[in-house]
C-alpha cells in the first residue's frame, strides 16, 4: 500500500536530528543542514505520521515520535517563548538569517504540528511546546483592533516585498490553523488570550485586508491554494462549517466568484496565469498542480458549489493539513445553512474567453 510504502520509507531515512535533504547546502547553510518546517521538514513528517497513524498505518507511530523527538531537541528557547526557524543556526554560517515565522516555513506550522502531536499522542510536553511556540509568534505579530498579523519574514526588510500577507504560506489565513491546533490540544490561552480567539483576529486581517483585488503591484498576484485566494478560501469554508459564521461564508463565496471572473476559458478547459509584476512577461504560464495551479483551484470551486447546494448537509473530505480545522463530522455544524445574498451571491459563470496558452484544466 502507498501509505506503508511512505511510513517506512520515511523511517528508513530518518537520523537521530531529522532527515537528510538536497535543496539547500553551501554556502547558505553547512553540510547535513536539517528543515524542521511543515512544507519540507520534520513538523510536516510528523503531520503525516500522525494522519497514517489515523489510518491505522504500520509504523506511524514511531514515525510520529521520532519527529516529535527531533522537533523537542530543536526547539529554541528564547525569553519570548520557543522558535523553530525553518533550518537551526548550527546550520547557518551566519547566526542569525532571515526567517519566515508563518505556517509553512516558520514557528507557527511547526507549533501547529507539535500541538496536533500533543492531542493525539497525550503528551502534555508537546502541549507546552507548541503553547511556548505560540507565544513567541504573537510576541512576533502586530495587533490592530480586531486584527492579527505576523510580517512574512524577520528581519522585515530582508525582501522588497509587502511586509505582511495574508495567504495559507506565509500569511494569517494559514497561522489561523495554528490556533485551532491548538485548540484541539485543550490549550486554554495564549498570552491571556484564547487560542480561538487569536484564529478570529487573523480571519479578521484577512477579510479586511482587501483582497482578492489587486491593490497594488505585487500585492494579491496570485490565485492558488499555497500563495493566493483558492487556499484563503478553503480556510474560511473550513472556518464556516465549524463554527456557522455566515461571515465566513460569504467571503469565501466572494473569492470564489473571483477565481471564476479570472479563468481563461478555451472551448471545455479552464486555467488560471499569475502574475509577477517584476517580470518582463508579468503574466505567467498557466500550472496544473495542487498547491500553484488547475487543480487546486478546480476542488475549491467544486467545494464552494457544493457547500451552496447543500447546506450544512455538505461533505467536507479531511485532509491531512485540515482535519483538526473541521467539525468531527466532516460536515457543517447543526444550524448552519447557506444564506449568501446581494454581491456575494456566486455566478460561477463566464470567465475569459481567451486563446493563447494551452489550457491545463
Amino acid at each position: 500500500m502507498p501509505a506503508e510504502a511512505a511510513v517506512g520509507r520515511l523511517l528508513e531515512l530518518a537520523t537521530p536530528d531529522g532527515w537528510p535533504q538536497t535543496l539547500l547546502g553551501p554556502p547558505t547553510y553547512l553540510p547535513g543542514a536539517r528543515f524542521n518546517d511543515l512544507t519540507l521538514g520534520a513538523a510536516g513528517v510528523l503531520l503525516g505520521g500522525l494522519w497514517a497513524r489515523r489510518h491505522g498505518v504500520d509504523g506511524a507511530c514511531e514515525l510520529s515520535d521520532h519527529a516529535a523527538r527531533v522537533l523537542l531537541a530543536e526547539a529554541e528557547h528564547l525569553p519570548s517563548g520557543t522558535n523553530w526557524p525553518f533550518v537551526a543556526k548550527r546550520f547557518r554560517p551566519e547566526a542569525e538569517g532571515t526567517q519566515m515565522p508563518n505556517l509553512s516555513h516558520g514557528v507557527a506550522g511547526v507549533a501547529a504540528a507539535v500541538a496536533l502531536a500533543a492531542a493525539e499522542l497525550d503528551r502534555p510536553e508537546l502541549a507546552a511546546a507548541a503553547q511556548s511556540g505560540a507565544e513567541h509568534l504573537v510576541s512576533l505579530g502586530v495587533t490592530d483592533g480586531r486584527g492579527f498579523v505576523v510580517p512574512r519574514y524577520i528581519p522585515s526588510d530582508a525582501t522588497d516585498e509587502d511586509e505582511v500577507t495574508f495567504t495559507w504560506c506565509h500569511g494569517a489565513a494559514g497561522t489561523s490553523l495554528l490556533f485551532l491546533a491548538l485548540d484541539q490540544a485543550g490549550i486554554e490561552e495564549v498570552r491571556g488570550v484564547p487560542p480561538l480567539t487569536w484564529h478570529q483576529r487573523s480571519l479578521h486581517s484577512v477579510r479586511t485586508s482587501g483582497l482578492p483585488e489587486r491593490l497594488h503591484p505585487g500585492f494579491w498576484d496570485n490565485d492558488g491554494r499555497c500563495c493566493g485566494t483558492a487556499g484563503v478560501g478553503d480556510v474560511f469554508l473550513d472556518s464556516w462549517q465549524r463554527s456557522g459564521d455566515q461571515q465566513d461564508l460569504d467571503f469565501a463565496v466572494r473569492l470564489a466568484d473571483a477565481l471564476v471572473e479570472r479563468a481563461f476559458v478555451d472551448g471545455p478547459h479552464a486555467y488560471w496565469r499569475f502574475v509577477e509584476h517584476r517580470a518582463p512577461e508579468p503574466l505567467l504560464q498557466p500550472r496544473v498542480g495542487w498547491m500553484q495551479g488547475a487543480a487546486g483551484i478546480a476542488a475549491y470551486l467544486f467545494r464552494t458549489e457544493r457547500v451552496l447546494a447543500d447546506g450544512s448537509k455538505a461533505e467536507s473530505l479531511p485532509r491531512m493539513e485540515t482535519w483538526f480545522a473541521l467539525p468531527p463530522t466532516g460536515v457543517a455544524q447543526v444550524g448552519a445553512e447557506p444564506a449568501v445574498s446581494g454581491s456575494a451571491a456566486p455566478h460561477f459563470g463566464g470567465g475569459q474567453e481567451r486563446g493563447g496558452a494551452g489550457p491545463v484544466g
